[in-house]
């Protein structure tokens, strides 16, 4: 069972790059935004919680989201590119862009 008792900074923060191995966690501050409710937050707001071994177990902040790291992102990198974005919409025909059917 977790245990979500309080951490201390540095914890908190060693908690996050133990457990994030996909983004580099500088500092508390660092933000990120959650892809599946799409809310930002920072590290101080992370849910964590550590079970009987010490590891670690890290989920967003939101109330109602149990993601976690593999569902976060860097604010200012979106998943897809606007120009990659238009490309698939043309491509399935859900856009004024897309050629008439003959």
């Amino acid at each position: 069972m977790a245990n979500r008792s309080h951490l201390q900074l540095d914890e908190r923060l060693k908690a996050l790059r133990a457990t994030d191995y996909l983004r580099n966690w500088k500092s508390l501050d660092d933000e990120r935004v959650c892809i599946l409710c799409e809310k930002m937050f920072t590290g101080r707001q992370v849910e964590i919680a550590s079970d009987r071994s010490g590891s670690f177990h890290v989920h967003c902040p939101t109330e109602t989201c149990d993601s976690g790291p593999d569902q976060w992102v860097y604010p200012d990198h979106p998943l897809v590119s606007e120009a990659a974005h238009r490309n698939w919409r043309r491509a399935l025909g859900n856009s004024d862009s897309a050629p008439a059917a003959a």
